[in-house]
């Protein structure tokens, strides 16, 4: 059985040295206990909040240094800033940052920016900064690893499609699939409401990928992914095996594997119930015995796709490096178009652009325009 843990096979190098902004559930979640299962590789230098209050009780609570205030911090001891703050407060942040930028790697939450104006700000920002990770950890859950695994492993053939039941939420879920299409922009959308509760929104790729995100968005989980193959499809459920749309490709079968009703990893078997591939997570088990509050099995899968985005700062192949701030605000304002019903197509995707060139030319006019207003 293959582990998540490769801690012991790397090489001795360097820790890097970490300043956490912001000290809200998401980093006493997932930030704190992501770096902490990493402290073989990053260290926490300190977390600066600009509630003194939280800041303190945070802090105490994990032996870190607080931080109360960013013009004194020493920055020539710090490597990387993990950023996780409301959306609101990223531009700000970053201008603060902007003396020392060139020197710091910077990993920041999603969403980047959610309106015209911070889009404009984000996107002069970001590029100062000497390296960039935005903090996607949704598509870095240990199954969907496991599934772009076995599409490396040409278990299926080509991906032709990709189904998210319940489990899609807009900019998440937009990530999720384009990670099995390399990233590549949508060509059109269409969304189907049901009352004002259900929507089942379809992205259309250039070569005939397609995947379709169907609604509510449940928190708990409570439905799954099916991935289709060319030579085969593998999903959550083993009486998919009786419909005649498989054609007699194979199918494939994701399973969990439970310790005490908790996750502890994932396998994947054939029809006959046989062995093909399998991921431990010693960092669940791990984080099970920090003092955070969310235990559940969705929120330390949140922690551990986390660390994958951290680990991107020393691993060069890491699909996060490939995903990088412009893919995330494009999965941030299309998920919305597309949810909308307002990217029926995107004609540029035709020529090598998208839409986000448009998006972004209405930023500028109307930023522009706010200048101009006396």
């Amino acid at each position: 059985m293959a582990s998540d843990d490769c801690r012991e096979k790397r090489s001795r190098v360097a820790k890097l040295r970490v300043l956490i902004i912001g000290a809200g559930r998401r980093v006493q979640n997932n930030f704190l206990p992501a770096l902490h299962c990493l402290r073989d590789r990053f260290e926490i230098v300190g977390v600066h909040s600009r509630t003194t209050e939280n800041l303190l009780r945070v802090t105490h609570q994990w032996g870190v240094k607080a931080e109360p205030q960013l013009d004194a911090i020493d920055w020539s001891g710090i490597d990387v800033v993990a950023l996780s703050v409301p959306v609101s407060q990223n531009a700000l942040l970053m201008k603060q940052l902007l003396p020392h930028a060139s020197s710091l790697s910077l990993v920041i939450d999603t969403p980047i920016a959610s309106t015209l104006a911070e889009l404009t700000d984000c996107e002069r920002l970001l590029p100062s900064f000497s390296r960039v990770l935005v903090t996607e950890d949704y598509m870095n859950f240990p199954l969907f690893r496991l599934l772009r695994d076995a599409v490396a492993d040409d278990l299926i053939g080509q991906p032709v499609g990709v189904t998210l039941i319940n489990i899609g939420y807009f900019f998440h879920g937009l990530a999720l699939v384009r990670s099995f299409a390399d990233f590549a922009p949508i060509m059109r959308s269409h969304a189907e409401h049901v009352g004002r509760f259900t929507a089942n929104v379809t992205y259309h790729f250039r070569g005939g990928f397609k995947a379709c995100v169907v609604g509510p968005y449940r928190p708990d989980s409570n439905g799954g992914i099916l991935l289709e193959g060319r030579k085969g499809v593998i999903s959550e459920v083993a009486g998919d095996a009786r419909w005649g749309h498989l054609d007699h490709r194979p199918h494939y079968v994701v399973q969990r594997d439970l310790e005490a009703d908790q996750l502890v990893g994932y396998r994947l078997e054939d029809g006959a119930g046989r062995l093909l591939r399998a991921v431990d997570l010693p960092a669940l088990r791990e984080m099970r015995t920090l003092p955070f509050e969310d235990k559940s099995d969705l929120n330390l899968c949140r922690g551990r796709g986390l660390m994958d985005v951290f680990l991107a700062l020393f691993e060069p192949a890491n699909l996060n490096n490939a995903y990088g701030f412009r893919n995330a605000l494009y999965d941030s304002f299309v998920s919305r178009l597309a949810h909308s019903g307002r990217l029926p197509l995107d004609p540029l995707s035709l020529f090598g652009g998208d839409v986000m060139m448009l998006v972004r030319s209405a930023a500028k006019l109307k930023a522009a325009r706010m200048r101009a207003t006396p």
